[in-house]
């Protein structure tokens, strides 16, 4: 069962009383939830404990994923992320981070790989930025190709394994 789109973290309540009605009705279940790190800890806890594997969304390094994630009631969240992927890592949490790729941060793809090995992250998810209604989000072609092949070299070297869905100018499944 996977939980995802808006922030599925903000209803808490819901959340909690669908993973206890699948835990008593169903025996062989698996549970993931993409978030954008920025609920509180407790909560996290509560996920582990019920065996979710996350997918955190984190659009560059905490002053480029604020500047495309314009903070809410302008409290920048990057650096609280920081801390959930910290906090994931020394807890041997089984997670991923999704980058959605815009003209904004496409040029600081292998800054992230670099990034995210510093954190002890071993999955990134690239996916190009798709939207309807603002065609500046989109990256050069060629930056982007540029740039993803230094960040696939970049995760070679590190032992992270790159991931992204086809369709994208590049559609693979990068592994070291």
């Amino acid at each position: 069962l996977s939980y995802f789109g808006g922030e599925p973290t903000l209803n808490f309540e819901v959340l909690k009383a669908s993973v206890e009605f699948v835990e008593k009705h169903w025996n062989n279940y698996k549970f993931h939830i993409t978030t954008n790190g920025t609920a509180e800890i407790s909560l996290y806890d509560y996920l582990i404990s019920k065996g979710f594997y996350f997918t955190i969304s984190l659009d560059g390094t905490h002053n480029i994923n604020d500047m495309q994630r314009l903070p809410s009631n302008d409290i920048a969240k990057g650096s609280y992320v920081e801390n959930i992927l910290d906090y994931f890592a020394k807890n041997s949490v089984l997670f991923q981070v999704r980058m959605t790729i815009t003209s904004l941060n496409v040029n600081h793809l292998p800054e992230f790989v670099s990034y995210c090995a510093e954190k002890g992250i071993k999955f990134i998810h690239f996916e190009m930025v798709s939207t309807n209604y603002n065609n500046n989000l989109f990256p050069n072609k060629m930056d982007y190709i540029e740039n993803v092949e230094k960040a696939i070299e970049i995760a070679k070297q590190k032992n992270i394994f790159l991931i992204n869905s086809a369709g994208s100018f590049v559609g693979v499944f990068w592994s070291p």
